[in-house]
């Protein structure tokens, strides 16, 4: 039996603003095609998950952003992938939504869990008992 790789880095930013928190879709030629998601992405070599989740928030959606803190980090093997993910609690300090991002606030209350990846079972939980904090 050969022994497992190491998980590969993905950084995600959970990107709150009051009760509504940024999701979107993801594609149809992807991997877990046409659940939510957060925006986030793999980590390239040498980067932090605080900068990889603040590129990808970016080059996804348009916005600029500024980490409040580490929600969780969380193992995830999806028998064809092995996933280390860091999920980073977001807030938009400047930029525009694009419009052709896919992305759109919704409500937390909203959400429903089953309509994630499996992954984010144990953040879309802990978002509905964050506190209302002021941006970063």
């Amino acid at each position: 039996m050969t022994p497992k790789s190491e998980p590969i880095p993905v950084a995600v930013a959970v990107v709150v603003d009051g009760g509504l928190v940024l999701v979107g879709t993801r594609r149809m030629d992807s991997h877990l095609a046409g659940l939510r998601e957060f925006p986030g992405g793999k980590m390239r070599a040498g980067e932090s998950p605080e900068a990889a989740a603040l590129r990808e928030l970016r080059e996804e959606t348009g916005f600029l952003g500024c980490v409040e803190r580490a929600l969780l980090v969380r193992d995830y093997d999806y028998g064809d992938r092995r996933l280390r993910f860091h999920f980073l609690l977001c807030r938009v300090v400047g930029g525009v939504l694009e419009t052709t991002s896919g992305f759109a606030w919704e409500p937390i209350a909203s959400l429903a869990p089953e309509r994630f990846p499996p992954a984010n079972a144990e953040v879309l939980a802990m978002l509905r008992t964050l506190p209302s904090s002021p941006p970063c």
